[in-house]
């Protein structure tokens, strides 16, 4: 009995051994070279049934009666004939050239007899396919399957009817939309150093990075501490703009910002879109891109016709991209002090209503051992030659830089007037020679707000209580 168990066991291993020895001798790699690979080679796939299975490598151009010329040109991408001059999204082309390179099928009806209950006797769709080995390729689209979701297709030379993918169908038809090229430069909105708004009926607005005028006053202040400060060309001469606030204002569509429909590639007309005149002209900039967009009429309820980067197409864009640049106030966004000041490097400060004046002056600065304590300012104070307590005229100081405007003047402002003297005048003057003088005119009817001319120019409505207890505080400490 043992016995039999004992050969049973040594046959059952010896087959195990013939079974795993001619699995190894017809799974093992041949030691000769191996066969080139070539894309035609990969698109060979026993599973599937192909229409036409060419090397897209081969593909030399293609008409499509209801799509686009793609043709391959010099330097290895595709352009479409006609319209060669303009750039393209070469991913889209390329799904165009595969679709009529490497056509495969779901299915394939040998025994169809009637084409056009397939609707191939009068195609939706043909396109004629040339390879640069001479080879032609005819391809007919016919009905959509009852299902929706695969097509009736023919190819010349072959009696059969194929069901190719709803894509493979849809890429054929693909017009300039699908291809043009729309991507656009990634401008970052949290290091814009330059915008540009020339909005219609509305004044100009243009804020860049000035790395002197940052190195200045306030702005020198706050760069001290890490935070990068942009100045305000128009139409707020050298305001201070915090970029945190473009952020949440100006810039706050930017991340939006992208192209929807191509419209037209080449409008002999562009006044019928509203661009001869543009509604708006936007130019943001960073260290590494620009982005330009010019923005006409409404096109729909959700979009505006415009044009970007200096090409020639009209495309539409969300008008939740454009809008935030388009409502841009700059009092939103600019620095509402009159004239900040840093007190380290204040020299004096007159202040003058009427025939009081109040002379602030500082004693000498004590030894500084290190960067931070010179950020303090530890000088003895004096109002009229007499000393200020310290607490007092901490508070005092920062009631003088602090005064913030209400409103930026309007030139048609009818209540505006330079007329007389001021009613009240406050000079800066900084250790290193700047002087800042400040005019404060009163203003309306009912004697609530100053009209303040800052150097001469007329810029700000102010609050008269907020000036007015400057002058108070000046008196209590005098």
């Amino acid at each position: 009995m043992n016995n039999k168990k004992g050969i049973k066991l040594l046959t059952a291993v010896v087959i195990l051994a013939l079974l795993a020895g001619a699995y190894y001798w017809g799974t093992r790699e041949s030691d000769d070279d191996p066969e080139d690979v070539t894309v035609e080679n990969i698109n060979v796939d026993e599973d599937k049934i192909y229409l036409v299975n060419k090397d897209t490598g081969l593909f030399k151009e293609c008409e499509i009666e209801n799509g686009l010329a793609v043709k391959a040109d010099d330097d290895g991408g595709y352009t479409v004939k006609g319209y060669e001059q303009y750039q393209y999204n070469q991913e889209n082309l390329m799904a165009i050239v595969k679709s009529l390179s490497v056509l495969s099928a779901w299915d394939k009806l040998d025994n169809a007899k009637d084409i056009s209950e397939y609707g191939l006797d009068k195609p939706t769709n043909t396109a004629k396919v040339y390879f640069t080995d001479g080879e032609e390729k005819i391809i007919k689209i016919g009905d959509k399957s009852p299902d929706g979701n695969y097509w009736y297709a023919s190819v010349d030379g072959d009696e059969s009817i194929y069901m190719i993918n709803d894509i493979d169908a849809k890429r054929m038809t693909y017009g300039l939309d699908e291809v043009i090229d729309k991507k656009l430069p990634q401008v970052s909105m949290y290091e814009a150093y330059y915008i540009y708004i020339d909005q219609k009926d509305k004044p100009l607005i243009e804020i860049e990075y000035d790395e002197e005028a940052s190195s200045k006053g306030s702005a020198g202040e706050l760069s001290s501490y890490g935070m990068q400060t942009l100045t305000m060309r128009i139409p707020y001469k050298d305001a201070v703009v915090y970029p945190y606030n473009l952020e949440e204002t100006i810039l706050a569509g930017l991340p939006e910002v992208s192209i929807g429909k191509l419209i037209e590639v080449q409008p002999e007309d562009i006044e019928k879109y509203g661009l001869s005149e543009p509604v708006c002209d936007i130019k943001v900039k960073d260290k590494d891109n620009s982005l330009h967009i010019v923005v006409g009429n409404d096109c729909n309820e959700e979009s505006v016709y415009c044009m970007v980067q200096d090409r020639p197409h009209i495309f539409t864009m969300s008008k939740s991209a454009v809008t935030p640049f388009m409502n841009s106030n700059p009092i939103d966004y600019i620095q509402k002090f009159v004239a900040l000041k840093t007190r380290v490097d204040t020299k004096e400060v007159d202040i003058e209503k009427g025939s009081k004046k109040y002379e602030v002056t500082f004693g000498d600065a004590p030894e500084n051992t290190d960067e931070e304590t010179a950020k303090v300012d530890k000088r003895e104070t004096y109002i009229n030659g007499k000393a200020a307590e310290k607490e007092k005229f901490d508070v005092f100081f920062e009631k003088i830089i602090g005064i913030t405007f209400d409103k930026i003047i309007d030139d048609t402002d009818e209540n505006l007037s330079a007329d007389g003297d001021a009613a009240v005048k406050i000079k800066y003057e900084m250790l290193n020679g700047d002087v800042t003088e400040v005019k404060y005119y009163n203003y309306g009817e009912d004697n609530n707000f100053y009209a303040v001319s800052v150097d001469g120019e007329m810029m700000y409505i102010v609050s008269r209580q907020k000036v007015d207890d400057v002058v108070r505080s000046a008196k209590e400490l005098s």
